[in-house]
């Protein structure tokens, strides 16, 4: 994908506008990191977003990658307004401005949150869910403790 192409555009004019990009247009993109990186152990902050997102990606992606399960980092609407507005601060994001925190967190609120459901329901083994309210070293701990509950090994 042309960085400044014309999809760079239309998928930031989305994001401007506190949108989705189209689940094709993600799929494809970490397609292409999978395989310019090669077999190696991902991990994919904020995807899948939605149903739709996921229905691509298994689509696309089913038996090309082993999906291990979804990580949640469960936060109150209060506290991640709190956090992007911090965040807007310093960051020089145009999507950075409560008109747009608003759009997002309604659009995560409606499709995000949808998704983790369902995929709760589907696979309840595979998801792991983080209360993500306290401080950074309160949630690194719990997140730490509920890897290490699964077997999982980290860095």
């Amino acid at each position: 994908m042309q960085i400044g192409g014309p999809l760079a555009v239309e998928m930031k004019q989305l994001m401007d506008e506190g949108k989705l990009i189209k689940s094709e247009h993600v799929v494809r993109l970490l397609q292409a990191k999978f395989i310019q990186h090669g077999n190696a152990n991902y991990l994919l902050d904020g995807f899948p977003r939605n149903l739709e997102n996921y229905d691509v990606f298994e689509k696309e992606l089913k038996g090309k990658v082993c999906e291990r399960g979804l990580l949640y980092f469960e936060c109150s609407k209060a506290e991640m307004t709190k956090r992007l507005l911090k965040r807007a601060e310093t960051s020089g994001r145009s999507d950075d401005n409560e008109h747009t925190i608003k759009k997002r967190l309604d659009t995560f609120e409606h499709e995000t949150v949808a998704m983790v459901n369902k995929y709760k329901s589907m696979f309840p083994e595979k998801v792991l869910v983080v209360n993500a309210d306290g401080n950074k070293d309160d949630i690194s701990a719990d997140l730490k403790v509920k890897i290490e509950a699964r077997g999982i090994k980290h860095a």
